[in-house]
């Protein structure tokens, strides 16, 4: 199934967001939770990348 553009809002960041299709595939036992999980500690740990890149480009 591709759940990816079925959410409500255009930019849905499939956590808490109302209307989200991942997330009500994850409730409904169509997504497992523990990939859900591991999609959010991957964005959260590129988040983090690109925040530390951005530091120390300012340290130029």
């Amino acid at each position: 199934h591709d759940y990816l553009g079925h959410c409500k809002y255009r930019d849905c960041k499939h956590d808490a967001d109302p209307g989200c299709a991942i997330r009500e595939a994850v409730e409904n036992g169509a997504i497992a939770e523990t990939r859900f999980e591991n999609y959010h500690r991957i964005l959260e740990s590129m988040a983090q990348v690109k925040t530390r890149k951005n530091f120390s480009d300012t340290d130029d």
